[in-house]
């Protein structure tokens, strides 16, 4: 239906990929605790709310039928989704996750979730999913898909 992505490069220090200086090969040093904070999780929020101001609608009104976030933190998607009812006034959908049985499956956890989700019959044709990344403090946004006749 639509994707909306943005980078702030205001979080981009926070996690950093490099190589490892405690053993060969490289390592990833992420500052967790600047990184999850309601500061970078009001970067989907602010901006999705605008987006749809603009085209004259709003959260409730799309009717998702699903959300999925990146599935990095358990918790973390639990306060995100308090945030998103407090900025958009309205009940976050279902969740699909497949963290508890795979983990952060990184840039390709929204896939996963889908693909895990279709394979179950949980995804009728039809369906409004609205996928959310959190790219490890650099990439944020919002992407609307309504679902076809897919099969797994």
């Amino acid at each position: 239906d639509y994707v909306e992505l943005n980078t702030s490069a205001a979080f981009a220090k926070l996690c950093l990929g490099m190589p490892s200086d405690k053993s060969p090969g490289v390592a990833l040093y992420t500052d967790h605790r600047a990184m999850h904070n309601e500061s970078r999780y009001l970067l989907w929020t602010t901006r999705q709310r605008e987006y749809l101001a603009g085209r004259g609608t709003t959260f409730a009104a799309e009717g998702y039928d699903y959300l999925i976030h990146h599935q990095f933190s358990g918790p973390a998607v639990e306060l995100i989704d308090k945030i998103a009812e407090r900025e958009f006034d309205a009940v976050m959908p279902p969740k699909l996750a497949v963290l508890d049985r795979y983990g952060n499956t990184a840039s390709t956890s929204h896939f996963v979730v889908l693909h895990d989700a279709l394979r179950q019959g949980l995804i009728a044709p039809g369906s409004k999913v609205l996928l959310v990344p959190a790219a490890s403090g650099v990439v944020a946004g919002f992407l609307s898909v309504t679902i076809g006749d897919l099969r797994v």
